[in-house]
């Protein structure tokens, strides 16, 4: 690395690190003061609503001061907050990221959590207020026995009956252990995949729907997978690579994120860096799913219409204000009239690589090697010139889910990233079909560093067209 470029890539982190503390210093105070008090009240309401069920009928009208009051609570927090979101993990309560905290003595969050994890429930999304009908209606079903094989769908199948359709339920929360016996804990590729995926989807089906937005499942993906190792890391972009079912906007927004975290990891970015980075990531094309006069937004309005989708959640910090410039700015070029933001910078470069590679029915735009040429030869112009070598450097001449032939005519999938220099154009791949056309029988394995079979690069959309091996 050039002089240069070292003192670019410190200023970028000192940059970036006066935006953290600036972050911490500038919250807003007020505010969280005001969402701790309503939340506080809101909470102790609903443990007792919930726990005097258990002694008198719904229909007493012991329950009519209760019910009221619950109204009024959450009406309060919607006034503050917009959109309510509740989460109860371990005996503790949090209201849209602000921890409620009750006195030493006080069991209203254990209580809280016990009535709500019976059901395997870890979270509320409120998308609206409730009228008093609604929550007498909500403290029946919480109340009710636990379906023993699918208690949150049950429950949720439930609100729906009783005409409470803004609720949103989500499974149980646990807070992540990042080490353990000095060892960093980390989620297989696969399972991490499918819970990003899952978190994804989510959000997009919540859009679509004219729902509000809810970042927190978001980020508690993207937090997995800026855990897993870089590995892990490399095989998530194979999977996602040949992920055909799956619908393409989640697709990419996972794919987009994984090459995000892969640079920010390279850039050592704190661990709160690298929460907002995913989380920008996995936002950065909510803006197409935004409806005006229900017709769709148009692709060139996107970025705008998402940025709006950030500036509508309530409070103010510069996180927010991070989040918001990369979702506007990820489609400026390096050497605009204003150099976009760090975070901007690198989802240019995983978003164009994966819209180069992504199958399409034709195929992809778009080999990975010939992406990565082209790529190359806008760095300075299109692409931050560093991000971008970093990006090379952990991929490779193939990078992870490029499919090729070998010599011997089998076809492998690259799993890996660049182990060494000597391994650039030499990865670790998985065999998806043999020299006779047929899918391994189990999980086989090729070092190109070691066997050397390289034959030719294909296009991946051709599995599809020899998905049924012959007989």
């Amino acid at each position: 690395m050039s002089e240069v470029e070292q003192r670019q890539v410190q200023q970028a982190q000192d940059s970036l690190a006066a935006t953290l503390g600036s972050a911490r210093a500038s919250e807003n105070r007020e505010l969280a003061s005001k969402v701790r008090e309503a939340g506080d009240r809101f909470v102790r309401l609903l443990s007792g609503t919930i726990g005097m069920s258990k002694i008198h009928d719904l229909r007493n009208r012991a329950f009519d001061a209760p019910a009221r009051e619950l109204t009024a609570a959450l009406s309060t927090l919607y006034g503050l907050l917009g959109p309510v979101h509740l989460v109860l993990v371990e005996e503790q309560v949090y209201v849209n990221d602000i921890r409620i905290r009750f006195g030493p003595h006080s069991d209203f969050g254990g209580r809280l959590c016990e009535f709500w994890n019976r059901h395997r429930v870890g979270g509320l999304f409120f998308h609206r207020t409730l009228e008093e009908e609604q929550i007498r209606s909500l403290i029946a079903c919480v109340a009710g026995v636990p379906d023993p094989e699918r208690p949150r769908t049950r429950l949720q199948e439930w609100l729906t009956k009783a005409n409470i359709d803004s609720l949103q339920l989500e499974p149980l929360y646990r807070f992540r252990t990042a080490y353990e016996g000095g060892r960093r804990l980390t989620a297989d590729a696969a399972t991490a995949y499918e819970s990003s995926a899952r978190a994804v989807g989510a959000v997009w089906d919540d859009l679509a729907a004219g729902r509000s937005l809810n970042a927190l499942p978001v980020r508690k993906a993207m937090t997995d997978i800026a855990d897993m190792s870089p590995d892990q890391r490399a095989r998530e972009m194979a999977d996602v690579a040949q992920d055909l079912a799956r619908a393409p906007m989640t697709r990419h927004t996972v794919q987009v994120a994984t090459i995000c975290l892969m640079i920010g990891r390279e850039l050592d970015l704190s661990e709160q860096a690298l929460s907002d980075l995913g989380v920008c990531a996995g936002l950065h094309d909510a803006g197409c799913l935004v409806r005006e006069a229900g017709v769709a937004m148009p692709f060139e309005l996107h970025a705008r219409a998402g940025a709006r989708l950030m500036l509508a959640q309530r409070g103010f910090h510069e996180a927010r204000v991070r989040r918001m410039l990369a979702v506007l700015e990820h489609h400026e070029d390096f050497d605009g009239p204003v150099r976009p933001s760090l975070f901007a910078r690198i989802l240019r470069i995983a978003d164009v690589y994966d819209t180069l590679t992504r199958h399409r029915p034709g195929g992809a735009l778009a080999l990975p090697n010939v992406a990565i040429r082209r790529m190359w030869a806008a760095r300075g112009r299109v692409f931050d010139p560093y991000l971008l070598q970093l990006f090379v450097n952990k991929v490779g001449s193939y990078p992870p889910g490029t499919l090729l032939e070998l010599l011997d005519g089998r076809w492998a999938v690259v799993i890996s990233g660049v182990r060494s220099p000597e391994t650039f154009s030499r990865p670790v791949c998985l065999v998806v079909r043999t020299e006779d056309g047929r899918k391994p029988p189990f999980d086989m394995e090729v070092d190109l560093a070691i066997d050397g079979l390289f034959g030719r690069i294909l296009d991946a959309s051709e599995l599809l067209q020899d998905a049924e091996p012959p007989r």
